[in-house]
C-alpha cells in the first residue's frame, strides 16, 4: 500500500510498519522516470550535440568613430576583447597607458567596452585625460573578441 507521507515530487516515505506492495515501486519508479526524461530533453538546460558552439572567436578592426557595434547572431553573456599583433598595455608618446583590450560581462561595467542585448557588443574609445586610457576602436587597429553564449 502507498505511505501516507510523500516527498514534494509524490513520492512514498514509508514508515517501518508499512507494508508497499510492489506496484507502489513502479509507480515511484515511473514518476523518477517521468521526471528525469523531462529534464533531459529540456534543451533550455542542456546543449544537445547539434546546439552551437558555446564561445564564438573573431576580430573586428575600429572605425575611430564614437561607438561601434559588433553584431554575433546571439546575445553574449560575456566578451573579452584584445588587440592583434600588439600589445595588450602600451605607453603612448605623453608616457600615458593605453589599455587595448577588455572584459565585459552581463552585470559587469567595463567602460569602453558594453555587451548587448540586441546581439552583440559594442567598442569605443576612452579617453578621459587620464593617465591611463582605453582605446577599443581605434582606427584601422584590428581586435580579436572572444564571445560567450
Amino acid at each position: 500500500m502507498p505511505s501516507s507521507k510523500q516527498t514534494a515530487h509524490g513520492l512514498n516515505l514509508w514508515e517501518a510498519q508499512d507494508h508497499p506492495l510492489r506496484e507502489d515501486f513502479v509507480r515511484d519508479n515511473q514518476t523518477v522516470d517521468d521526471w528525469l526524461s523531462k529534464h533531459i530533453a529540456d534543451t533550455s538546460l542542456h546543449k544537445t550535440p547539434t546546439d552551437p558552439a558555446q564561445l564564438v572567436c573573431g576580430t573586428y578592426t575600429g572605425d575611430g568613430g564614437k561607438l561601434q557595434t559588433v553584431s554575433l547572431g546571439f546575445d553574449p553573456q560575456a566578451v573579452l576583447v584584445f588587440p592583434f599583433q600588439k600589445g595588450l598595455l602600451q605607453k603612448d608618446s605623453s608616457g600615458n597607458l593605453v589599455l587595448y583590450g577588455g572584459i565585459a560581462a552581463v552585470g559587469l561595467y567595463c567602460g569602453p567596452l558594453y555587451v548587448l542585448k540586441n546581439k552583440g557588443f559594442s567598442v569605443k574609445n576612452d579617453t578621459a585625460g587620464t593617465a591611463v586610457y582605453a582605446l577599443l576602436n581605434e582606427k584601422d587597429s584590428k581586435y580579436c573578441y572572444v564571445a560567450f553564449r
